[in-house]
């Protein structure tokens, strides 16, 4: 069953989005996230990075068109390389079984 959630990431470094699943749970999601500051942006499993750094222009965003998957029982979250005065976005996920 795919859920959503809205968020906020304005602060350089990591921000969790979701907290780690659960032992045999790992994520799947798909994103858009928009800045109002020239910021690369990066999304990590645990410590693991998910995506490269993406930069994103000041007024501008950034989406995934595809499902992403973070590995088992990690937490999923958005670095940005520097803060931004405004920035979110909204991502889809499904938890899925992984034992």
């Amino acid at each position: 069953m795919t859920k959503s959630k809205a968020f906020t990431a304005t602060a350089s470094g990591d921000t969790t989005i979701l907290a780690a699943a659960g032992v045999g749970k790992a994520y799947s999601f798909r994103y858009v996230y928009h800045t109002d500051t020239a910021v690369g942006v990066k999304f990590i499993s645990g410590v693991t990075d998910v995506t490269g750094v993406m930069p994103v222009g000041a007024n501008a965003g950034v989406a995934s068109s595809i499902w992403l998957h973070c590995g088992g029982n990690e937490a999923l979250k958005i670095n940005l390389d520097g803060a931004a005065t405004k920035g979110g976005g909204h991502i889809e996920y499904e938890v899925n079984d992984v034992s």
